[in-house]
């Protein structure tokens, strides 16, 4: 029942989606950090809700829900041939939320392992054990990285372009992954 629900979402996502104008994908990014970094079929591709209507709803720093990154996240994987993830609520989605959504479904899939090694973050003393071995994980594989060198701001809202930017660098690990 689940797969039948996430293929019909994932199916009125597609058939929604019509040719994105790119030229107001520049407008709304503009000098945002993450201008430079995100690619625009990517994000037209995995992100279609962000897309519609000439990138309306694409605004860089507005928090995404649980629900539309698990969506985005899911597709990904199953065009990399591996089994999607659960889908989420309609709540917004915090940064350490989305490093153990990314880092429990890539452990799963032996993508990484469950790390220990050190991270400079200063500001995750509040998460469980297993959160910072999954941090730990995601970090030394160049998938999550810190609002600065030292603060990783684990209960932030996690922004249209983080989960973007995030995805992207997923998307690279499973390419090198599965060329391999």
């Amino acid at each position: 029942m689940r797969k039948l629900v996430t293929f019909l979402l994932m199916s009125l996502l597609v058939i929604s989606l019509h040719t994105p104008s790119l030229a107001n994908m520049e407008e709304k990014l503009g000098k945002h950090w993450s201008a430079k970094i995100i690619d625009k079929d990517f994000l037209a591709h995995y992100f279609p809700y962000l897309a519609k209507e000439d990138f309306h709803r694409l605004n860089p720093d507005e928090p995404i829900s649980e629900h539309e990154f698990l969506l985005s996240f899911s597709s990904l994987l199953k065009n990399k041939g591996y089994s999607i993830t659960r889908l989420g609520w309609n709540s917004k989605l915090t940064r350490a939320q989305m490093a153990m959504d990314v880092g429990e479904k890539l452990i799963e899939i032996e993508v990484i392992h469950h790390g220990s090694g050190d991270i400079p973050f200063t500001d995750i003393d509040g998460l469980s054990n297993e959160a910072k071995e999954v941090l730990a994980s995601l970090y030394h594989r160049g998938i999550i990285k810190g609002q600065s060198t030292t603060r990783y701001n684990p209960y932030a809202n996690v922004t249209q372009a983080e989960a973007i930017v995030v995805l992207q660098r997923v998307d690279q690990l499973l390419d090198g992954v599965n060329s391999k």
